[in-house]
């Protein structure tokens, strides 16, 4: 059986803001389905297993606190998500 990971790296930038990064050593997203995976109801999974929303609906709530969210393939296998979160106001 292959071992999959998962790793979460947090810190804080130079503004003070949340960064944060998910990366998994899966088999990583292919090019076409990476331009679309935050996209509302769109999915590559069969009919009737998933919605198609749980991205969209995160970079939603990410960006309504003026967050930003991207996803792009490790450099050997598997993906990253990065998202970053203002500073709050004091």
């Amino acid at each position: 059986m292959e071992k999959h990971s998962i790793v979460v790296r947090t810190r804080t930038g130079s503004s003070g803001e949340a960064l944060i990064e998910i990366e998994d050593t899966g088999a990583g997203i292919e090019q076409w389905k990476m331009e679309r995976i935050f996209e509302p109801f769109w999915t590559d999974k069969p009919v009737g297993v998933g919605t198609g929303l749980g991205l969209s609906i995160s970079k939603r709530i990410i960006e309504d606190h003026h967050g930003w969210i991207s996803a792009r393939n490790a450099a050997d296998k598997g993906a990253i998500f990065a998202f970053g979160l203002p500073r709050p106001l004091a």
